[in-house]
């Protein structure tokens, strides 16, 4: 460049992806399944941002029933966005008090 160029400033916006494994415990299984089904709604109907959202659940014989949630977001901004919304948060409270 000879100094009367203009730099081009190119931002490049990366998608997240999250996997996270839940291991109810035992007598649970069936309370978090439906929460996580609830969830998994919302989340699909009333989130753009998220591209993917996907609940799946396995039975290990040592560790009983596993959750995995995998999730792909447009980016950090729309995750973070998803993590303060009143109805997750009530969620996350749930699971504390349990």
């Amino acid at each position: 460049m000879d100094g009367s160029e203009a730099k081009k400033i190119t931002f490049i916006m990366t998608e997240v992806h999250i996997i996270a494994t839940l291991r109810p415990v035992v007598g649970k299984e069936n309370q978090l399944r439906d929460r996580l089904f609830r969830t998994a709604g919302k989340v699909t109907r009333e989130e753009p941002d998220c591209l993917t959202f996907l609940l799946t659940e396995t039975r290990d014989p040592r560790e009983g029933v596993v959750f995995k949630v995998i999730e792909r977001w447009t980016s950090q901004e729309a995750l973070t966005r998803h993590h303060d919304r009143d109805w997750l948060q009530e969620m996350y409270r749930a699971f504390e008090d349990e």
